[in-house]
């Protein structure tokens, strides 16, 4: 049961990377889990697929799933086609300390340069969609 999202993250169609070399995000220390939702999958499906932890998995339109992005994880999409996913990260369920952890960890996070730069960045954007300077 997801109450709050977090952070959402929206493929914008001009940029187009076919291979997103493996990474993990050690930063996050299991503080979130990432739910990718396929959205607009190449034909050949099998040619687009991310790997998590040295397990490979595909995308289909429609469906979802979760992962732990703590995982070395890549990306790679061997086709001509876009690839279209919605991407949600969730806080992960933990309690005791680890709750407190947590909450401080977003907190951090919350007030970090790079959320008030990208909520002034929505808010120009929206500004501008609505005829008016931000």
């Amino acid at each position: 049961n997801i109450k709050e999202t977090r952070l959402l993250h929206i493929a914008i169609p001009s940029i187009n990377a076919e291979e997103i070399e493996s990474y993990r995000r050690p930063q996050n220390q299991g503080v979130f889990r990432t739910l990718h939702l396929g959205l607009s999958i190449p034909k050949d499906s099998a040619k687009c697929r991310i790997e998590i932890g040295g397990r490979k998995q595909y995308w289909a339109e429609g469906k979802l799933f979760i992962f732990d992005d703590t995982y070395t994880h890549c990306v790679e999409n061997d086709t001509d086609e876009i690839r279209g996913i919605l991407f949600i990260q969730f806080e992960r369920p933990v309690s005791g300390i680890g709750r407190i952890a947590q909450k401080i960890f977003l907190m951090g996070v919350r007030y970090s340069a790079f959320v008030k730069d990208t909520k002034a960045g929505i808010e120009r954007w929206n500004a501008r969609r609505q005829g008016r300077s931000a």
